[in-house]
């Protein structure tokens, strides 16, 4: 049907405006795609900030660790038993603890624990073997644990 010049032809009066089955279908399956893609790609950045964080807290957990093992190489040192603060990280505390080992037995005895907001002070002894071992609990509760036996020098 034509309508007056100029102006777009009307639809027959028998057919009705709007979305064939085909049309929805097609547009539905889109948008179910791109959610799911989207979920993906959400689910990707999460795994990697999660990843991000575990590397830098186990790093910083094996560098502490290295540098009591490093430091209480010298026999007075380990007499002494001095002990640095571990790094702060953000949403983590730390808890550091310091354990005498029974050689025989692999069992430990005299442990002394240190927390974030005090200063680690010594753990004196010259006993044959020393365990020292640092915990980072994150605020949602995962704990990333890591630890060193000394033997005296």
């Amino acid at each position: 049907m034509k309508g007056p010049k100029g102006s777009r032809p009307t639809a027959p009066a028998n057919h009705v405006a709007g979305f064939t089955l085909i049309e929805v279908l097609v547009a539905v399956a889109f948008i179910g795609i791109t959610m799911v893609v989207f979920e993906i790609l959400a689910s990707s950045m999460r795994m990697n900030r999660d990843s991000r964080v575990a590397l830098t807290v186990n790093q910083a957990v094996n560098s502490y660790l290295e540098t009591v093992y490093a430091d209480w190489q010298s026999a007075m040192q380990y007499r002494n038993g001095n002990l640095s603060q571990p790094p702060e990280l953000p949403r983590h505390t730390w808890n550091l603890s310091v354990a005498t080992v029974n050689v025989q037995t692999g069992t430990t005895s005299g442990t002394v624990t240190f927390s974030q907001g005090s200063e680690p002070g010594t753990y004196n002894g010259d006993v044959p073997l020393k365990r020292v071992t640092l915990r980072y609990t994150s605020d949602s509760g995962g704990a990333y644990v890591g630890s060193v036996e000394v033997a005296r020098p």
